[in-house]
């Protein structure tokens, strides 16, 4: 079960992060900045949390964002594009 109360995580034993669910992960990430501030303090944790099993190369994509100004981006990008499906129509 995922730490966090987002919808979207999967549900029950913690899922294997394939191709497809990176691009659920990016979701959250850019509409939720604690989230990924924690992504980017430790990234293994916090896929955790998300109810995800975390393998090497996640975590290397993952830590890798915190270099490329993704925080910015999505603070930039976030408020303008909303999305129902992760319960952020309000932005």
């Amino acid at each position: 079960m995922s730490l966090y109360n987002v919808p979207g995580m999967p549900e029950g034993d913690a899922k294997p992060i394939n191709l497809a669910d990176l691009g659920n992960i990016l979701k959250i990430l850019v509409k939720n900045p604690q989230i990924r501030s924690d992504m980017f303090a430790d990234p293994e944790a916090t896929l955790a949390r998300l109810n995800y099993d975390a393998h090497g190369d996640a975590v290397t994509f993952f830590a890798s964002l915190r270099g490329a100004d993704f925080h910015a981006a999505s603070e930039a990008f976030a408020p303008a594009h909303p999305d129902p499906a992760l319960g952020m129509a309000e932005c």
